[in-house]
């Protein structure tokens, strides 16, 4: 992909695990995200843990910005979370969805675009469900 003039592509990276240890599977899917951004901090970050983590997960979410090196951060609890093309319901599993906005020759963040990529997301899993049927 080709950036336009005064900007640099965009980059993404996504990284899931079925660990039953609700950090070890954060910090894994954490890594597995960080290489599609060069090992580099995310913009944005998409977290889903499945309800399988139980009572851990409000503890996990309250340090999450220590785990998961991003400016924004979004999380959520599933009963199916979507790990390497397979959907976890009934197990432990993480979801994260790490995005690497560039900025503008300017400086300025895109935070459209990562706006409009936060809206797509948020509607992804209703689509998919829609279109199984």
């Amino acid at each position: 992909m080709t950036a336009p003039a005064g900007r640099t592509a965009a980059r993404c990276g996504s990284g899931g695990s079925t660990h039953p240890q609700l950090d070890a599977a954060l910090r894994e899917a954490t890594r597995q995200a960080l290489v599609g951004l060069d090992g580099r901090a995310a913009d944005l970050g998409v977290v889903f843990v499945s309800s399988a983590h139980g009572t851990g997960i409000r503890a996990a979410f309250e340090s999450l910005a220590d785990v998961v090196p991003a400016r924004t951060l979004i999380g959520g609890t599933a009963e199916g979370v979507l790990t390497d093309g397979v959907e976890h319901e009934s197990g432990p599993a993480v979801a994260l969805r790490a995005e690497g906005r560039q900025l503008f020759s300017e400086g300025v963040v895109m935070e459209r675009a990562v706006t409009e990529r936060v809206m797509a997301l948020s509607r992804a899993p209703l689509e998919v469900a829609q279109g199984a049927g």
